[in-house]
């Protein structure tokens, strides 16, 4: 797995998005699985041809699927774990509250404690 991170230097626009995260994998023999510390961000994840899903062992897993995928998650009080498998490609927007209200005008469903994803903007990202 390979990991970039763009720190946003604009002072106006740090104050809304604290970074930008790419991860890529093209391993399809590859497992991992990635620690989410607790935080005080809302993540707006953008995943080619994968879902996230909720397994009940409490490790959410991305699943095979077509097209561009979105998840929301963030603002919870204890690490979670993201399973990724194989190929993968995803693009990770961190708001802060204040960004995320002003990009986007999706009000956070109460995901946003230890619940942490929800498919805010359905199947597919518009």
């Amino acid at each position: 797995m390979k990991f970039s991170t763009y720190k946003i230097k604009h002072p106006g626009l740090a104050k809304l998005v604290q970074y930008i995260l790419f991860n890529y994998s093209g391993n399809a023999n590859h497992t991992t699985v990635i620690t989410s510390y607790a935080n005080n961000n809302i993540c707006l994840g953008v995943v080619k041809e994968r879902m996230l899903a909720h397994c009940s062992s409490g490790i959410k897993k991305f699943h095979c699927h077509s097209g561009i995928q979105s998840y929301i998650s963030g603002l919870y009080s204890a690490p979670h774990h993201f399973q990724v498998e194989g190929i993968f490609d995803e693009i990770c927007i961190d708001f802060t509250p204040l960004g995320y209200y002003h990009f986007l005008k999706n009000r956070l469903k109460p995901m946003c404690s230890e619940k942490t994803s929800c498919m805010n903007f359905g199947a597919q990202l518009a």
